[in-house]
């Protein structure tokens, strides 16, 4: 039965012709904005705990700026291709390096807070 139902549709066919690089890139900066709320709330969340109070505030400043600058950038990008698509423009080339750059910093923010965090509960 589920068979029956099952459908063949091509994701690239219902993409704007041409738009099918651009689509997938707003929908990578939507997740990875969202992404870096959840964990700057669970690194704003951890650093309220007892364990927390072993870690250098000036790590956590550092590690919470990362990953914020990490979501400012993703918004950016989301809001890039959003602003130029309003106003019938092409979106700036720069997108992709704001996306690569908000990828690195959400990177470095939870490496660098699982690191210290671990090394917290020693």
């Amino acid at each position: 039965m589920s068979e029956e139902l099952e459908s063949k549709v091509d994701v690239k066919d219902q993409a704007p012709e041409g738009h099918y690089g651009e689509t997938l890139l707003y929908d990578f900066a939507k997740t990875l904005t969202s992404l870096s709320l959840i964990v700057l709330g669970g690194v704003l969340s951890l650093s309220g705990t007892e364990q927390a109070a072993k870690i250098p505030v000036f790590s956590l400043v550092l590690i919470a700026g990362a990953v914020a600058m990490a979501g400012a950038l993703a918004l950016s990008t989301a809001f890039g291709i959003v602003d130029a698509r309003a106003k019938n423009r092409e979106p700036s080339a720069n997108l992709t390096k704001l996306i690569k750059a908000a990828n690195f910093l959400l990177g470095v923010g939870l490496g660098g807070f699982t690191f210290t965090w671990l090394e917290s509960l020693k």
